[in-house]
């Protein structure tokens, strides 16, 4: 595992995305490459554990989607094809998604190897029906989690971000992040993304956004 120092030990926090059982093997909405970067069932899990348990953190902070049953990023409320671009009822452009990571459902729990005894925090999103919410500080309705609070009144300066999907959730984690005002890296080595051309776009967009990229 590669041994990543924070970037500002004292003042750093690793934020691990959406490690849930829909995101991995088997799952309603499993991401392709959660489990081919080490042998499955265990995927990402190594790296993800040892950070968390090992790197020396300030916080360690989870965020879980979960989503009410009718989220407006599931096709089944959408009415259209899944992965095809719907809108929503507030007229948003929106992937149709399986339905996944439904509050109280067993896809909504953590993986049951992540260590998640060692989080600080566990920050919800995607909690608004009539919202989607890949980042873990605001909704695409603009709805804060509160998670930037949370880092900001613990005096944390730089994050690190890993987990589920580098071209997506964790993308719009870091970008915003980066936003609030927070030294921000991606840890590509505990990240999984869901397809190759999706990853490039992302590691480009966040690196001309300031974000570091560790690959």
């Amino acid at each position: 595992m590669p041994n990543y120092i924070p970037a500002a030990k004292p003042a750093a926090a690793l934020i691990v995305v959406d490690v849930q059982r829909d995101f991995m093997t088997g799952g309603a909405l499993a991401v392709p490459l959660a489990d081919e970067k080490l042998p499955a069932p265990e995927g990402i899990l190594p790296r993800v554990n040892g950070l968390m348990a090992g790197g020396g953190y300030a916080r360690v902070v989870l965020t879980q989607d979960f989503h009410p049953a009718g989220h407006c990023s599931f096709a089944s409320t959408l009415g259209v094809p899944l992965y095809a671009k719907g809108k929503t009822a507030a007229g948003r452009g929106q992937v149709a998604w399986p339905d996944h990571c439904v509050a109280g459902t067993a896809g909504a729990e953590f993986h049951p190897g992540l260590y998640a005894r060692y989080a600080n925090a566990i920050i919800r999103k995607g909690v608004n029906p009539a919202y989607d919410s890949y980042s873990g500080f605001a909704d695409d309705g603009g709805e804060q989690t509160g998670l930037a609070g949370y880092l900001q009144s613990a005096g944390i300066t730089a994050v690190d971000v890993a987990g589920i999907a580098t071209d997506f959730c964790v993308k719009a984690t870091a970008l915003h992040a980066h936003e609030n005002g927070f030294a921000t890296r991606v840890l590509l080595g505990a990240c999984a993304g869901v397809a190759a051309a999706g990853i490039e776009e992302a590691i480009a967009e966040l690196r001309a956004a300031g974000v570091v990229v560790i690959e």
